[in-house]
């Protein structure tokens, strides 16, 4: 018996080394969390302005344009929960934080990431961050190995070293932005991909996700304004392509969340979202900018109010 446990144990082992490589290797990729916490770390004691969000905010706000240091700490899909977690979490390690941009898109106050096929990112923000979605499944191995967050062709690549790390996942810049194309594809910015985004949008809210989004948000808020540190909410730019579909109730309901919110906690609106200062050759698709739109946005925001709160 204990020689056939021998040679279990040393047929095994030569998986158990492959498999471990594997986890070690996954462990170590470049992705937009593990970039974005690396960044964000080194810069603690230096950053002045930070910004939050979802993908509007990644692709839409670069701080090299700041009168002051920034660090855009977006990403795709983020929520308020996570915009929320990751405030509490670095705030205080910030002794020069001057101000929090929250960008709110469309949707913000009514979704959560679980209800997309993207809930699997739910999962990086648990491992890189530590930050655990309260209804996030202790079961999936996802849970506990970094290998499981990828697809088999994605590791099976990682293996071979096919992978474009930049292209894959993003040339992230020191300061948290994701550097993107200089122009917009025109195929993509029309009316019917424009209305056909506003549905997509649309189907995500889910009004019973507003008090859970304000509950998160209400004691950061608290918190930012005890320090005497600005909190900034921003409704970022879209084409008409896309404003023009969107639910004008929603819309309206959005302005009067923030406006409240302002009133409760001192906070500031800056509401872009059919800003005619922005035109197609701004635009990389009917709701985010290109890299030259998101150059023309952040100088916007730094006239508007980036400059007075580096003072």
């Amino acid at each position: 018996m204990k020689k056939f446990l021998i040679r279990v144990l040393v047929f095994l082992l030569p998986f158990v080394i492959f498999f471990g490589w594997i986890e070690i290797k996954a462990r170590q990729l470049p992705n937009t969390y593990a970039l974005k916490k690396r960044n964000i770390e080194k810069q603690l004691d230096s950053i002045h302005i930070l910004a939050l969000g979802s993908s509007h905010a990644f692709d839409d706000i670069d701080p090299e344009w700041f009168s002051c240091r920034g660090f855009n700490f977006a990403n795709t899909s983020q929520s308020l929960f996570h915009d929320s977690q990751l405030c509490l979490k670095y705030s205080d390690q910030m002794p020069r934080l001057k101000a929090v941009i929250f960008v709110i898109s469309y949707f913000t106050f009514w979704f959560e990431m679980q209800d997309l096929t993207e809930g699997w990112r739910d999962y990086f923000y648990y491992h890189y961050y530590g930050i655990r979605y309260p209804s996030l499944d202790k079961t999936d191995i996802k849970y506990y190995s970094f290998a499981a967050l990828y697809t088999k062709t994605f590791l099976k690549d990682m293996i071979l070293n096919n992978i474009d790390y930049p292209y894959t996942f993003g040339d992230i810049k020191v300061n948290g932005w994701q550097k993107i194309e200089s122009i917009g594809d025109s195929n993509e910015i029309n009316d019917k991909a424009g209305e056909e985004r506003v549905k997509f949008h649309t189907s995500i809210i889910h009004r019973e996700h507003l008090s859970e989004n304000i509950g998160y948000l209400e004691p950061v808020l608290k918190k930012l304004d005890g320090r005497n540190i600005q909190v900034i909410f921003v409704i970022p730019p879209v084409y008409k392509t896309y404003s023009k579909y969107a639910d004008t109730s929603i819309m309206a309901d959005n302005r009067r969340i923030i406006s409240g919110l302002c009133k409760k906690f001192n906070a500031r609106f800056f509401d872009y979202f059919s800003d005619p200062r922005f035109k197609r050759e701004d635009f990389l698709n009917n709701d985010h900018m290109n890299r030259n739109g998101a150059k023309k946005f952040s100088l916007i925001l730094d006239s508007d109010f980036v400059a007075k709160v580096c003072r």
